[in-house]
């Protein structure tokens, strides 16, 4: 799995990301029990689904297990 901190990456109004804060990643169907412990370890709060409804079709976000879940958000399009 491919998942990286977006911080530090500059906004539209000139600011930064903070680290730690927001992070983008591929493939949360494909979660393997270890990947699933290492984004638990985030503390994820929200997870937000850009794919596209056949993709989305072809697997179901495996959410990581944390002390209350985050939610998970399908931006649809």
């Amino acid at each position: 799995m491919n998942v990286r901190d977006l911080g530090g990456h500059r906004t539209g109004y000139g600011r930064h990301v903070r680290y730690g804060q927001v992070f983008r990643a591929d493939g949360l169907g494909r979660l393997t029990d270890a990947d699933a412990a290492k984004l638990s370890a985030l503390r994820l709060r929200t997870v937000v689904d850009f794919r596209v409804p056949p993709p989305r079709a072809a697997g179901e976000v495996r959410r990581p297990t944390t002390a209350g879940r985050p939610r998970c958000i399908t931006a649809a399009r």
